[in-house]
C-alpha cells in the first residue's frame, strides 16, 4: 500500500525551476499535503530539508490563517519563527484547511523521500 511521501523537485543538477517548490508531501492519493516555503528555494539538499522539517516538527506550531481577500483559508507550520512549511493551495472552508493541517502533520512525521527523477531512496540519516 502506498503511503505519504516527500517528492524532491528534480534532482538534476544545475539551477531548478523558478517557483517549484524543494519539496512536496503527497499522500497515499497523490495529492499535495503541503510543501516547503519559498524561502527554501535556494537549497538544493532536499534531503536535508526534510530532515530538519521532521526534527523540528515535535517543537512547531501550526497556524490556520485567512489567505487573502477571496476569504480563503491557508496554513503555515513554523518553529522559533522559522516557517518550515505551507499549504499547496487555499481553502474554501476553515475546518477543511485545519483538518489538512493535521494531516499533514501526522503525515510529515513518518514520510519519506522519493527523488523526482531517481526513484525512491532513502537519505542518509
Amino acid at each position: 500500500m502506498a503511503r505519504a511521501r516527500f517528492i524532491c523537485r528534480s534532482a538534476r543538477p544545475g539551477p531548478a525551476r523558478i517557483g517549484a517548490p524543494l519539496w512536496r508531501l503527497v499522500g497515499a492519493n497523490n495529492r499535495e499535503l503541503g510543501r516547503a516555503p519559498e524561502a527554501l528555494v535556494m537549497e538544493s539538499n532536499c534531503c536535508g530539508a526534510v530532515a530538519r522539517l521532521q526534527s523540528r516538527l515535535p517543537e512547531s506550531s501550526g497556524r490556520v490563517k485567512l489567505a487573502g481577500t477571496a476569504n480563503t483559508w491557508s496554513w503555515t507550520v513554523e518553529c522559533d519563527g522559522e516557517l518550515l512549511a505551507v499549504s499547496g493551495r487555499a481553502y474554501l472552508r476553515q475546518r477543511e484547511c485545519q483538518y489538512s493541517l493535521w494531516q499533514f502533520l501526522a503525515a510529515a512525521e513518518v514520510a519519506t523521500v522519493v527523488a523526482a527523477e531517481r526513484g525512491p531512496h532513502l537519505c542518509a540519516q
